[in-house]
């Protein structure tokens, strides 16, 4: 039973609400390079602050230690470079799944709504997966679908019991009637 519903419930499209999920990936992945940038600034010119003196000053006066130095700052704009190509690709998949995680059940609850207001209620339950977000809400959808289909039950039984006393009553008239007649 576990598996027949785990594969009912598979995702099958990531990007399900497409605006909605790029806008909050374009943010995260926004903030996330405006930290990186803040980052790679404030390391070069740390390093620029530190190295610099000591190769203007002489200090340092060995071609081959500048080369060095040289050759260290592009490694290391390198390594910052793949550091932020890495925070930026994987934070863009995890904007991914967890904005999927939120978009996921609010389309599942639109279908479904838009599903009761073509062929009118149903008894079957709204259901979300177990990993996503809003579990709350499906559970509240469900318990409101469960009191109106009983509070439409109950105005069934009443037009019913009203119908049937309406025909009880033509039908003792038309019996006076016909007394009356005969």
């Amino acid at each position: 039973m576990k598996l027949k519903n785990h594969t009912l419930f598979r995702r099958k499209q990531y990007l399900i609400n497409q605006d909605f999920q790029l806008r909050y990936i374009g943010l995260l992945v926004g903030l996330a390079s405006l930290l990186c940038l803040v980052f790679v600034v404030m390391t070069k010119h740390y390093i620029d602050l530190n190295l610099n003196p000591l190769i203007e000053s002489g200090l340092i006066s060995s071609p081959v230690v500048n080369d060095l130095i040289q050759i260290e700052k592009q490694f290391l704009n390198k390594n910052l470079l793949t550091v932020f190509l890495l925070v930026i690709g994987t934070l863009t998949v995890a904007g991914i799944f967890i904005t999927h995680r939120i978009a996921g059940p609010l389309y599942a609850l639109e279908r479904r709504m838009k599903q009761i207001t073509q062929e009118g209620m149903q008894n079957s339950s709204f259901h979300v997966r177990r990993t996503d977000e809003f579990q709350e809400l499906a559970e509240s959808f469900n318990e409101m679908m469960t009191s109106l289909q009983r509070k439409m039950d109950q105005q069934a039984e009443k037009i019913k019991m009203f119908e049937g006393g309406q025909a009880h009553e033509g039908t003792q008239k038309e019996k006076e009637s016909l007394k009356k007649v005969a």
